[in-house]
C-alpha cells in the first residue's frame, strides 16, 4: 500500500499559473501607474478600471452563447422527432428573480470589498501608512477564510485531512504573525491608521471569500457561464459605483485640493493612458481567471493562485531590492519555505496529496469512490451467486422430486 497518493493533474490546472501571472502583473502596474504619490485618485481610478473592465466578457458570452445556442438547436432536431421534452429548457419568471438575487449578492460583496478600501483612502490624513510595511498573514488568512467560508455557504464538510490542513495553516500565520510583530516594532510603527488599515485589508479580504463562494453557488445552481456571470456584475457594480461616487462629486482630496473626478484627467493622457489600457485588459484577465477557478474547480482551490501569486511577488521584491542594491530581508529568503508547506498543506486538503494512512483518506473523494467501485464488485458478485444458487437449487429440488417418482414407479 502506497503511503503517499498523488491525484491527477489535468490541463485546467493551467490557470491557477495565468490567475497569479496577470495578478502580480497587474500589482506592478499599478504600481508604476501610482509612481510612489499615493494619490487618493489613483485608488478611485482604479476600481473604475477593474469595474468597467468585467465589460470586456461580454465578447466570450456572446460566443458562448452562440455555441451554445448551436448545439441546442442541433439536440432538438435529433430528439423532437423522438417527442423528448427537456424541463429545464423552460425559463420562467421566478428563475429570472432568483439568478437576479443570486449575482447581486455577488456583486454587493465585490463592491464592498472595494469601496471599504477607497473610503479609508480617502479620509486617511497619512496616505504614508500604506507603504510601511505588508502583513505575511495576509496570505494565510485569505486561505484559511477561503476554507471557512465554503463551509458556511456551501456546505463544505470538513474530514481529518482537511483538519491537517488547518493545521498546517494555523502553524503557518503562528510564524508569519511572529515576524510581522517584530518588523512592527523595529520598524516602530504607532500610527493608528497603519492598524486601522490592516484591519480594512483583512474585512476586504473576507468580503472576497463570500463574494468567490456565492459565486460558486451561482455558477452551480444557476448553470451560467462565468462569464455571463462576469457581465452581469459588470452592469450591477457599474450602477453601485455611479451612486456611490455622488458625494464625493462635492468632496476635495487632500493631497490636490480638487475633486477626485479632476484628477482622473492625469491618467488618460500620454504613456499613462496607454498603462491605463493595459491595466483595464490585465484587471479582465485577472477576473475571468479567477472566476474560471471558482467554476471548474471550486473556492477551496483558489489558495493554490494565491500561493503561487505570493510566490511570484517575493521574488519580483529580491529582484527589484538587488537592483536597487538595497539589501533583502531574511523573511524573503525565509518564505520560499513556508509556500512549499502550505502548498502542501492546500494540495491535502484539496486531495491532491493523500496521505494513505491514520484514516487521513478515509472520505477522500478517490477513497470513496475505490469504495463504492469494490461494492458494486461485490455486489455484481452476490447477484451472479445468486444466480448459480438459484439454478443449482432448481436442479437439486428437480432431482428430489424425480427420484421419489421413480421409487413409485419401480414399486408398482
Amino acid at each position: 500500500m502506497k503511503f503517499i497518493i498523488l491525484g491527477k493533474f489535468s490541463f485546467n490546472h493551467i490557470y491557477f499559473l495565468l490567475y497569479a501571472l496577470f495578478t502580480i502583473t497587474r500589482e506592478i502596474l499599478n504600481k508604476y501607474l501610482n509612481e510612489n504619490n499615493n494619490k487618493i485618485s489613483q485608488y478611485f481610478y482604479l476600481m473604475y478600471i477593474t469595474i468597467l473592465s468585467r465589460f470586456l466578457a461580454i465578447i466570450p458570452h456572446l460566443i458562448n452563447k452562440r455555441l451554445s445556442k448551436r448545439i441546442k438547436e442541433e439536440s432538438e432536431e435529433n430528439t423532437n422527432e423522438k417527442g423528448i421534452y427537456y424541463i429545464y429548457n423552460d425559463k420562467s419568471d421566478e428563475f429570472s428573480k432568483k439568478l437576479f438575487i443570486s449575482t447581486l449578492k455577488v456583486s454587493i460583496f465585490q463592491f464592498l470589498a472595494q469601496a471599504l478600501l477607497c473610503i479609508f483612502y480617502f479620509f486617511n490624513d497619512k496616505p504614508e501608512v500604506t507603504s510601511y510595511y505588508s502583513l505575511q498573514i495576509y496570505l494565510i488568512f485569505n486561505t484559511i477564510t477561503q476554507y471557512f467560508v465554503s463551509y458556511l455557504v456551501l456546505n463544505f464538510q470538513f474530514y481529518k485531512h482537511h483538519y491537517l490542513s488547518l493545521g498546517i495553516n494555523l502553524f503557518c500565520i503562528f510564524i508569519f504573525l511572529i515576524i510581522d510583530i517584530i518588523e512592527i516594532v523595529n520598524q516602530k510603527i504607532s500610527d493608528y491608521q497603519f492598524y486601522i488599515y490592516i484591519f480594512m485589508r483583512l474585512v476586504k479580504l473576507l468580503l472576497y471569500a463570500f463574494e468567490d463562494n456565492y459565486a460558486k453557488q451561482v455558477l452551480y445552481t444557476e448553470f451560467i457561464s462565468s462569464f455571463t456571470l462576469m457581465f452581469l456584475m459588470a452592469i450591477y457594480e457599474t450602477v453601485m459605483i455611479l451612486i456611490f461616487s455622488i458625494p464625493f462629486i462635492f468632496l476635495k482630496t487632500k493631497d490636490s485640493g480638487e475633486a477626485i473626478f479632476v484628477d482622473f484627467v492625469e491618467y488618460l493622457k500620454g504613456a499613462k493612458l496607454i498603462l491605463s489600457i493595459i491595466i483595464f485588459i490585465c484587471s479582465f484577465l485577472y477576473e475571468m481567471f479567477l472566476l474560471i477557478i471558482i467554476d471548474r474547480f471550486s473556492p477551496s482551490h483558489l489558495p493554490f493562485g494565491f500561493i503561487l501569486h505570493s510566490l511570484f511577488s517575493n521574488i519580483y521584491k529580491i529582484i527589484e531590492n538587488s537592483s536597487n542594491n538595497n539589501e533583502s530581508k531574511y523573511f524573503f529568503y525565509m518564505n520560499f519555505i513556508f509556500y512549499i508547506i502550505l502548498f502542501i498543506g492546500a494540495m491535502i486538503h484539496n486531495e491532491i496529496f493523500i496521505i494513505n494512512k491514520w484514516g487521513f483518506n478515509k472520505n477522500t473523494k478517490l477513497f470513496l469512490d475505490y469504495k463504492l467501485k469494490e461494492e458494486r464488485n461485490n455486489s455484481e458478485i452476490d447477484e451472479d451467486e445468486d444466480e448459480d444458487n438459484a439454478f443449482d437449487n432448481q436442479n437439486t429440488i428437480t432431482s428430489e422430486r424425480d427420484i421419489p417418482l421413480q421409487n413409485i414407479v419401480g414399486n408398482k
